[in-house]
């Protein structure tokens, strides 16, 4: 069997230009990268973990850290998650960022 020589690529200068080019840090892997996208992956998480335990202010932040890679990621979708409110589930939650995203991607003319 004959296979092809492998060249080791260089990620790193590729996503130094990339984040130079867009003036902002990249990104990590398998981060969701729109805002409705970020609020249904977090909506997601909520609905699998605990989703009968009261939402909290703690909840809403570190959630949005692990969805979007860190604090400074995290505060466009911080500017538009609800504060949680009368003891409201992690379910109820979720349910509520759904159709925020609904409304988002509706608006958008990108209803999927």
């Amino acid at each position: 069997m004959i296979t092809a020589p492998t060249v080791p690529h260089d990620w790193g200068q590729q996503n130094e230009a990339l984040r130079r080019a867009l003036g902002r840090p990249l990104p990590a892997p398998g981060t969701p990268s729109s805002l409705d996208e970020q609020l249904l992956a977090v909506a997601r998480r909520l609905t699998l973990y605990r989703p009968t335990d009261r939402m909290t202010d703690g909840a809403r932040l570190s959630i949005t850290f692990v969805v979007t890679g860190g604090a400074e990621a995290s505060r466009p979708l911080l500017r538009v998650l609800p504060w949680p409110t009368d003891n409201i589930t992690r379910g109820e939650y979720a349910l509520h960022l759904r159709r925020i995203a609904h409304a988002s991607r509706t608006q958008m003319g990108d209803a999927r």
